[in-house]
């Protein structure tokens, strides 16, 4: 676990640098996948970010997609 969120880490800096160098947008995914979790005798599902929650992190604003009754929607956090 503690390579992978090196690496992570080390790309996100890389990306920051290049887009401040070059005044660039960088633009990084993050895709959600479902995570067995155990409570009490069930498990259960949840949503979590594939690349776990140091890439979510590494990012200054973010764009999430969902759907709610039948329509796309984006929110953007800042």
């Amino acid at each position: 676990m503690g390579l992978r969120s090196r690496l992570l880490s080390s790309s996100a800096q890389i990306l920051r640098k290049l887009a401040g160098t070059y005044g660039i947008c960088v633009l990084v995914v993050n895709q959600m996948t479902t995570k067995m979790v155990k409570m009490g005798n069930q498990d259960v599902s949840t949503l979590v970010p594939a690349l776990g929650d140091s890439w979510g992190h590494a990012c200054t604003n973010r764009v999430v997609l969902f759907w709610r009754n039948g329509n796309r929607y984006v929110l953007i956090l800042l």
